[in-house]
């Protein structure tokens, strides 16, 4: 159920109101699953996310939506190692936390908007493959087997949007260190590849693993611009971003307590651009992108070490209103770093490919809906069918399954034994 209300307000005795209109809106959400290996309980987690929007008539709006979450060690809330002291949420414990996920004001409507405070934007134009979508970090609690992906990290900042000469212009800064979060060290799905452990296999003996603090606002600041333009059915854009790698490389430091492993964030910089045509029932989406720093861990005789090597991202997607009425997508992408004589510890070339299909049924009450995700070029992948219940427009129930094979050198296969069946419930008030 809905709250809504409307506010006259008056700057002075005589002056014209201004109308205003409120809504609050709070989504609370249940999801549980049991590990296939062995029936044991990998995932319980309740949240409320509570939502207040405000429009004005005189062209402004604002939001503020907060989330409270609960969920056992295991399951966890995540890592808040990462991020700024500006958005780092307060803990309930060691089960719990409240965040504040976004809280921003918009000036402006048409051709030219200003928006301040804590948010997030999405410069992608595939569904999950980050190609030129690295702007924002992300919340890498359950790897790629959350309900959103990739799940944005709203920070703080200034987003100018505007329209000049036919090109849409999108400048944004994120006045905000804060970088993807990561699982509890003993979450299901904190990472066992070496290829993110800095080359050292799951469950070897480390040294003591500690976070850069996350406190360099202005240096450590991401900035942005997107230029788009519309050619016929066609619309095509460039992508600048300059800001801290969002996926940590490993390097040795000491503490007053001896040798230890610092996760590192060093800036880099993303050039990419995309590119979407619509063909009659079907959408063709192509995105590229190069990172001429990207830092990587190579191996050597040291502990851990790291440099900067080219890195290149491609992307083809197709999205297809099949005969059938059934909703089709699929996406091919390609990750490639130039090694040079470096021996890295990840593959020079990952081939990833991701098909999703879903049907309505019963007036699309009943959503039928399977995923495949793989990695060609490592064997390993997921299988993850699910059915979706909408009993009405505020209660959606689902049931599925997240079916994981490969070695634990995959992207995907490290979470083999993470195999699961899940259940959801999300109710909005």
């Amino acid at each position: 159920m809905a709250c809504a209300a409307i506010l006259a307000l008056s700057t002075s005795p005589g002056a014209e109101a201004e109308a205003v209109s409120g809504t609050v809106r709070v989504r609370a959400q249940t999801e549980a699953a049991i590990r296939l290996e062995d029936g044991s309980a990998s995932l319980a987690r309740v949240s409320v996310q509570p939502r207040f929007q405000v429009r004005s008539a005189k062209g402004w709006r604002a939001e503020v939506s907060a989330q409270l979450v609960a969920a056992p060690d295991e399951t966890g809330v995540g890592s808040i190692r990462t991020y700024s002291a500006a958005s780092r949420p307060v803990e309930l414990g060691h089960d719990g936390r409240i965040e504040l996920d976004r809280a921003f004001v918009t000036f402006g409507t048409g051709d030219q908007r200003l928006t301040l405070g804590k948010q997030s934007l999405a410069w992608g134009i595939l569904d999950g493959l980050q190609v030129t979508d690295r702007f924002d970090p992300v919340n890498r609690t359950e790897g790629v087997f959350g309900e959103i992906r990739p799940q944005r990290l709203a920070r703080w900042g200034v987003r100018w949007q505007a329209q000049v000469a036919g090109t849409r212009i999108d400048a944004a800064a994120a006045l905000d260190p804060t970088v993807s979060q990561l699982p509890q060290a003993s979450g299901a799905f904190a990472p066992v590849a070496p290829r993110l452990r800095a080359g050292l296999p799951g469950g070897a003996a480390t040294l003591p693993l500690t976070v850069a603090a996350r406190d360099e606002y202005l240096k450590d600041a991401t900035l942005g611009l997107r230029a788009s333009r519309t050619f016929g059915r066609s619309e095509a854009s460039l992508v600048l971003i300059s800001g801290p790698e969002t996926e940590p490389v490993f390097e040795a430091t000491s503490t007053p307590g001896g040798p230890a492993i610092a996760l590192r964030y060093p800036r880099r910089a993303v050039i990419g651009a995309t590119l979407d045509r619509a063909d009659g029932p079907r959408v063709w989406r192509v995105e590229a992108a190069y990172i001429p720093d990207q830092p990587v861990n190579i191996r050597t005789a040291q502990p851990v070490a790291s440099e900067s090597r080219p890195r290149f991202l491609a992307g083809l997607g197709l999205d297809w209103s099949a005969p059938g009425d059934v909703l089709f997508n699929l996406q091919l992408g390609v990750d490639h770093i130039d090694a040079g004589d470096a021996d890295i510890v990840r593959p020079e070339t990952d081939v990833i490919a991701t098909l999703r299909l879903q049907r309505a049924f019963r007036n699309e009450r009943f959503w039928l809906k399977g995923e495949i995700l793989g990695t060609l070029s490592e064997g390993d992948g997921a299988f993850r069918p699910w059915l979706e219940w909408r009993q009405s427009d505020d209660l959606v129930i689902s049931a599925g399954a997240d079916l994981v094979w490969g070695r634990e050198q995959g992207l995907f296969g490290q979470y083999e034994s993470q195999s699961r069946l899940w259940t959801r419930v999300a109710r909005t008030f």
